[in-house]
């Protein structure tokens, strides 16, 4: 089984590793943050070293790094078994909410953080803000620092306002909007932790000038079992955005938009036409009122189709090498009986590894997860407050 080293989160130094656990489960989201569990017996060698708060990687691999947040203890005729949970390092991105600046400080604000960039800007913007470089020394954490910028920065172009939100769901919806992804790793030479963005590579099959794909399918001996669901009971894709103004004199655009959330210049009609309206607050330009919905959009939405599916070590891609969490691969599922034969090419949007005696195990998400009963209050919350 692989090392978990463990290290203190004031100083990042190495307190020692833990290999006789009985079970260790990760995690990885590309735009969220996933969890961790460690199950081990209390009398197996290191187990002192884990204690909520300390941070843990998997072994020397410095981008897999999660902190723990909870513990449990079960006991059953003279023996006990240790529960550890935690969630990835980015989760400290929870702790800090998205404080606006004052007047004094901006006088354009209006109440609101606001910035206009790349993806990839926009999310670094509210990490320094809040996390990294904040106005206040007390709201600094001091172990972390931004990667270096790309050039150009990757990411759609986007405006972004937010005013007393979580800091964690904000950057996930910038990073789910902008389509890039972003981490918290383990610098462990300079005993820092390093917020990264990242892109994702297109290996689908068939796109153009591809000499290389990925790939997940029975026919590759690559999917061991597969769950695909494709429900259309939510979905709206005619968007009423209400902006600033009463009754009739409120601002209120419509927008079109496609499965991908792209917005489409032709109007839907007939029962391709699925109807929402969606409240932008006081805004009242249009194009504010366009992002702000569309943002909103996003955020909240269900997903069409969902796959998810265990992933067999023994196919002809390996993982981290030939694809990785954020790729956009080629996923296929068949079924003679009823007809069925689904083509995805989606993004890996999380990657479960579970290191237990027997080996090594993945179960991949291809493209949005269903949200769960916590993320669907919490994003209501969200609107509520917003």
């Amino acid at each position: 089984m692989a090392s978990i080293y463990v290290f203190d989160p004031d100083t990042a130094e190495y307190l020692g590793e833990v290999d006789a656990y009985t079970s260790c489960v990760l995690e990885r989201s590309w735009q969220g943050v996933g969890d961790c569990q460690i199950v081990m017996d209390t009398r197996c060698a290191g187990a002192e070293l884990l204690q909520v708060g300390r941070v843990i990687t998997i072994g020397n691999a410095w981008h897999k790094a999660a902190i723990l947040t909870a513990e449990r203890l079960d006991g059953a005729r003279g023996s006990h078994r240790r529960t550890l949970t935690g969630v990835e390092l980015k989760g400290i991105a929870r702790l800090r909410i998205t404080v606006p600046p004052t007047a004094q400080e901006d006088p354009d604000a209006l109440g609101y953080d606001r910035v206009i960039g790349a993806g990839e800007e926009v999310l670094r913007h509210y990490a320094e803000k809040h996390m990294v470089n904040p106005a206040s020394e007390y709201r600094k954490i001091p172990l972390l620092e931004l990667e270096p910028a790309a050039d150009p920065p990757r990411g759609k172009e986007t405006p972004w306002q937010t005013r007393y939100e979580n800091l964690q769901d904000v950057l996930s919806d910038i990073a789910e909007y902008c389509d890039i992804g972003w981490n918290v790793a383990m610098d462990y030479p300079r005993r820092r932790w390093l917020l990264t963005v990242s892109a994702g590579r297109d290996l689908t099959v068939g796109r153009d000038g591809a000499e290389t794909f990925v790939a997940f399918e029975e026919d590759f001996r690559n999917l061991t079992t597969s769950s695909y669901t494709y429900d259309r009971g939510g979905y709206t894709n005619a968007l009423y955005l209400g902006g600033a103004g009463e009754d009739e004199n409120r601002l209120v655009i419509v927008r079109y938009v496609d499965e991908e959330h792209n917005v489409l210049e032709e109007p839907l009609s007939g029962l391709a036409r699925a109807e929402e309206m969606i409240d932008v607050g006081n805004v009242e330009l249009p194009d504010e009122a366009e992002y702000e919905g569309l943002h909103k959009y996003v955020s909240s939405f269900s997903p069409l189709r969902t796959l998810t599916a265990q992933i067999s070590p023994a196919g002809p891609f390996v993982y981290e090498a030939d694809w990785d969490l954020g790729d956009k691969v080629t996923v296929q599922v068949r079924d003679a009986a009823v007809g069925l034969s689904v083509r995805m090419d989606a993004r890996v949007l999380t990657v479960e590894e579970t290191y237990e005696r027997g080996g090594q195990s993945l179960r991949v998400t291809f493209g949005k997860e269903e949200p769960t009963i916590g993320q669907a209050l919490r994003q209501a919350q969200r609107q509520t407050v917003r």
